[in-house]
């Protein structure tokens, strides 16, 4: 072989390709939850086998101290000891067989180590020998001032109990511990599918959502288009006028209302003159006239309304009071004079009789403008577009409100959804070494 050729082969040697690293399986969410189940089942499966030696090492360790307990049960010293000695030697063997018996008859060994028969019994293994050891370690030493080589064994063989408990425990422990985590996996499996679906939901609802707010736009658009519609028809101005009507004559009824006050508070100070005398008793009158000038200073234009047509009572009043004037009432000339003319022209020209006429006839009008106003059918669909309008955009508003929740929670829940698959995936990888496809 030619040197040549032997380099040939030395540097196909190095520069040979790299070994090929092994394909990750891929999984669907499906077989994943197979997986999980598989896997959970072979573990216990191999778990039940694993358990088998050292379940067997249980039964058989704890027959042998039954038996040993049995044995020193009948067995009797040959050596000359203390009788005190003895004595609390018998009492203490007494005391640990009892209990040694007590503690393994808690040692319920399955018929058929399932897994579920062998996770309990691990409970009852470790109480049994917790009440072992303290039986022990409580009697032992003094039963072994007359039984030292029972003593010796029954310490042996709980030694080997111990042991075949810790193989017990620590395999059950460790599958349980592989066990926790497939169903932590399952569990964040669960969580994710929740999650979709209210994802899912909550998009259905907004979805919806948008949908009625533009329904809502649109019923909004439409009721506005019909009162603008109804407001700039002929008859709806009509309407108006007649509201405008009703404010002006509004106005009037509180001018006449004025003129009567005023007309009546130009003899106020001879009234409340008559009204003196009358209770100093200078002047005496009758019960109307009475009543009528109490009602007259207190409020002339109610005064006037609740009187009969014609102000019968007002009219005595002012004829009465003329003649106060004239005679018994201490007035200034000059004030006499005025005062006297307000009072004639009030007799002479039924002013107030009149005012309150007009007043009583444009309370009539406006009265029946406001009852045709309120009976008009285009009035009434325009409170019910008003009301509508009001409803809607309450709606409206509300709708938006309930949409920006949803979305705010949507984006929590994807948030969520995110870190759940994230957390999946790596479960995943660690326990499976498998990507899963989402």
């Amino acid at each position: 072989m030619t040197e040549n050729m032997v380099f040939k082969k030395i540097k196909d040697f190095f520069s040979g390709k790299p070994e090929e690293e092994p394909e990750i399986r891929r999984l669907t969410l499906d077989e994943l939850k197979k997986e999980i189940i598989g896997r959970k089942e072979d573990l216990k499966s191999k778990a039940e086998a694993d358990l088998e030696a050292p379940l067997k090492r249980v039964i058989k360790t704890s027959g042998k101290i039954g038996r040993l307990i049995d044995d020193l049960e009948d067995a009797e010293t040959t050596e000359e000891v203390h009788p005190r000695i003895y004595k609390s030697a018998s009492e203490e063997k007494r005391l640990l067989i009892k209990k040694t018996r007590r503690a393994l008859k808690k040692l319920d060994a399955p018929s058929s180590p399932t897994w579920g028969r062998l996770s309990k019994f691990s409970s009852s293994l470790t109480r049994s020998i917790n009440l072992l050891g303290k039986a022990s370690s409580s009697h032992r030493l003094r039963v072994a001032t007359l039984f030292e080589g029972r003593m010796k064994r029954l310490e042996d063989l709980l030694d080997n109990l111990q042991t075949a408990s810790k193989d017990f425990n620590e395999t059950l422990a460790n599958t349980n511990t592989r066990l926790n985590e497939l169903d932590e996996l399952s569990s964040t499996l669960s969580e994710r599918e929740d999650l979709l679906r209210r994802s899912t939901a909550l998009e259905k609802r907004i979805d919806s959502l948008k949908r009625r707010i533009n329904d809502k736009q649109e019923a909004l658009r439409k009721t506005r288009d019909s009162l603008e519609e109804l407001k700039k028809s002929d008859q709806f101005e009509l309407l108006e006028e007649s509201k405008e009507k009703r404010k002006r004559i509004k106005s009037k009824l509180e001018g006449i209302e004025n003129s009567i006050h005023s007309s009546v508070s130009g003899i106020s100070r001879p009234l409340r003159k008559m009204k003196k005398m009358i209770q100093r008793e200078e002047y005496a009158t009758s019960y109307d006239v009475l009543d009528a000038l109490n009602s007259y200073l207190s409020d002339p234009f109610v005064a006037a309304k609740s009187e009969e047509e014609g102000l019968p009572k007002f009219r005595t009043m002012l004829q009465e009071l003329k003649e106060l004037m004239e005679g018994k009432m201490k007035l200034s000339d000059r004030e006499r004079r005025k005062k006297l003319g307000v009072v004639e022209k009030l007799l002479e020209k039924h002013t107030v009789s009149k005012l309150l006429a007009e007043y009583r006839e444009k309370k009539k009008e406006m009265v029946e403008l406001k009852e045709k106003r309120m009976g008009s059918p285009l009035l009434k669909r325009k409170r019910e577009l008003e009301k509508s309008l009001r409803n809607t955009k309450s709606d409206l508003e509300s709708t938006k409100e309930d949409l920006d929740e949803a979305k705010e929670r949507l984006t929590k829940i994807k948030n969520d959804l995110a870190q759940k698959t994230s957390k999946l995936r790596e479960d995943t990888k660690s326990i499976f070494n498998t990507e899963i496809q989402i």
